[in-house]
């Protein structure tokens, strides 16, 4: 079994990394010649963030590629280029740089998966902000809370993740011949792999394992500049993603401003509204 694993960082030290940090503290087979897991880390700082003693503590469990990329690719071009390599029974981990995994969450996989031939995607329990983040519910731009899990095979329908923790089976991209499009780069990678998943497969595989996130989208957020940035990129993504959509596009629209008044209610910040306004005179 092969698995390649992506973490990208950004400006960020190699063990400052929780990803990295839990990757290093995995309890996997270590001399199992059946397994073998690469690792890709993509640095896309503007210096290069390697750390050679720590990059050598991972090379005792994975195989290990490091490339620096100033220019900071995108997370499709990055994605899109792990994909082309893969074969049917190969398997892709998506990580961001800020997930805590627990230490069995590879052997938790490694446990369920030779019984699941026939299941393209697995997915952990991911926590932000105090409660169940992914997977969620989701009907176009709305998302709902899954109010009870289930361990183990699940219908995809209206099923939504985000891409840290995520294990995909190179069967799906295969399958599908599904690329990351030109509409995403850093935001919404994870809304349009979902959707295009739910067309070709009825079920997933729930792990039982709780991954910790951080997720700076996330409302809990009480740095104004940064949640506002980074929710005008998200909005900037659904007004793309929508463009052929016209009806539920203003619906979105609607919505969209309605939030941004919310928020800027919230923070006291003129800033949630400007950004709408921005984005709907472009």
């Amino acid at each position: 079994m092969k698995m390649y694993i992506q973490v990208v960082i950004y400006e960020k030290d190699m063990r400052d990394s929780l990803t990295l940090q839990t990757l290093l503290s995995q309890r996997i087979p270590m001399y199992n010649e059946s397994l073998n897991f690469i690792l890709y880390i993509d640095d896309n700082s503007l210096e290069s963030k390697l750390d050679e003693f720590f990059l050598e503590c991972l090379r005792k469990k994975y195989s290990v590629s490091y490339v620096h990329d100033p220019t900071n690719r995108t997370l499709r071009e990055i994605y899109n280029e792990r994909i082309s390599n893969l074969n049917e029974e190969e398997f892709l981990l998506l990580l961001d740089d800020d997930t805590c995994l627990p230490k069995e969450y590879i052997s938790d996989f490694l446990r369920v998966h030779c019984d699941c031939k026939e299941i393209n995607l697995f997915l952990p329990q991911v926590q932000a902000g105090g409660g169940l983040y992914s997977p969620y519910y989701s009907y176009v731009f709305f998302s709902r809370k899954i109010k009870t899990l289930e361990i183990g095979i699940n219908s995809s329908k209206h099923i939504a993740a985000i891409n840290s923790g995520m294990i995909i089976r190179g069967a799906f991209f295969i399958k599908s011949g599904f690329r990351y499009p030109d509409i995403v780069d850093f935001y919404g990678t994870d809304t349009v792999f979902s959707h295009e998943f739910r067309k070709y497969e009825n079920s997933y595989f729930l792990l039982d394992s709780v991954l910790v996130h951080d997720i700076s989208n996330h409302p809990s957020n009480n740095n104004i500049g940064q949640y506002s940035s980074i929710l005008y990129k998200v909005n900037l993504f659904w007004l793309r993603f929508l463009k052929e959509r016209p009806l539920i596009l203003f619906l979105y629209v609607i919505y969209m401003f309605a939030y941004s008044v919310k928020m800027a209610m919230k923070f006291k910040s003129f800033i949630f509204i400007k950004h709408a306004i921005k984005l709907l005179t472009k």
